[in-house]
């Protein structure tokens, strides 16, 4: 059996993580590093999945899926490369971080998979964008379909003008005519995106309009 790690398990991380096991993943197969312990025993009482140190994640795990902020990821990767051998598959949720970003700081060979998803993650409605690195393979591009399909629907594309054009969808700008052949995809990304922000829009009204008890 694969283990897989979360690290640096926010809100879409949790999500991830329950949306795994909702889908049938065991949570002794899970693994989550946390900046802080209390915030690990949080998930370990949530999920039942196994807190361990970054270090601990990359020599255990079979796939390792970077959540944190983009600011941080470099200083992520100096603790990890040490760690890390040439057969992990890394996958990562940083937006506008690179595949050469990783395949850079990590051991020569090493399979990365670049994954967009966005916050309908956390109701179960997310579109996954997975873009494939250098030495990723068709196998790697599975895994990573299997794993974020447990929180929505995935989407592969290549890297250029596709990811151009959702990283525009997202920003609220429109694809200049050089991107345009994404825009299929981008709009593919932004439905869901849409959605959930009316979701949350008529939630939030018709809390407003709920008589809390005295």
């Amino acid at each position: 059996t694969q283990k897989v790690a979360v690290l640096g398990t926010g809100k879409i991380g949790e999500a991830l993580l329950s949306g795994m096991i909702g889908a049938g993943w065991a949570p002794a197969d899970l693994l989550v590093t946390a900046r802080r312990p209390e915030r690990a025993d949080e998930l370990r009482a949530r999920h039942g999945v196994t807190p361990v140190t970054n270090a601990e994640a990359a020599k255990n795990a079979d796939t390792l899926i970077l959540t944190v902020k983009p600011q941080d990821m470099g200083t992520l990767l100096d603790e990890l490369a040490p760690h890390v051998p040439a057969d992990r598959l890394i996958i990562s949720g940083a937006a506008g971080v690179p595949t050469s970003f990783f395949e850079e700081r990590l051991a020569p060979g090493t399979p990365v998979v670049r994954v967009m998803t966005n916050t309908p993650a956390l109701v179960d409605e997310a579109m996954s964008v997975v873009s494939a690195g250098t030495h990723a393979t068709e196998a790697h591009l599975a895994h990573a379909d299997e794993i974020f399909g447990a929180v929505g629907k995935t989407l592969r594309v290549e890297a250029g003008a596709h990811l151009a054009a959702i990283d525009k969808v997202l920003s609220s700008y429109c694809p200049s005519s050089s991107e345009e052949k994404g825009r299929p995809f981008a709009l593919d990304f932004a439905h869901p995106t849409m959605t959930n922000s009316c979701r949350r829009v008529h939630f939030t009204l018709t809390q407003s309009f709920v008589r809390r008890p005295r």
